[in-house]
């Protein structure tokens, strides 16, 4: 038997709801939807994802690891090739993007 479907409610502050529902409209992608990929992604990694991450240790390996895609995106584009980025990584790196500028707002 499959397992049950669950719900979950969640208080957030009105004003970041709605610039990131905002967000998720644009990008055609519902907050049932974006929850689901976060719960996926950590069913699938069994780690916290970097924006999740707390403690100044965490933020630094945040900016080494930012830095180092940024690094290795600009190697490839200098040699016309983006062969090394798959999907998942290029919107990772757009997602990463994004929860920076919502934590900035925050």
């Amino acid at each position: 038997m499959p397992p049950a479907q669950v719900t979950i409610n969640v208080r957030i502050n009105g004003t970041l709801k709605e610039r990131g529902d905002s967000v998720l409209r644009k990008n055609g992608v519902s907050t049932t939807q974006a929850i689901r990929g976060l719960w996926e992604q950590l069913a699938q990694t069994h780690q916290l994802p970097d924006f999740l991450q707390v403690g100044e240790d965490a933020e630094v390996e945040r900016e080494k690891r930012r830095r180092k895609k940024a690094l290795l995106g600009l190697a490839n584009c200098a040699r016309g090739s983006h062969e090394a980025e798959t999907d998942e990584v290029l919107d990772q790196i757009r997602f990463e993007g994004l929860m920076e500028k919502y934590e900035a707002l925050s």
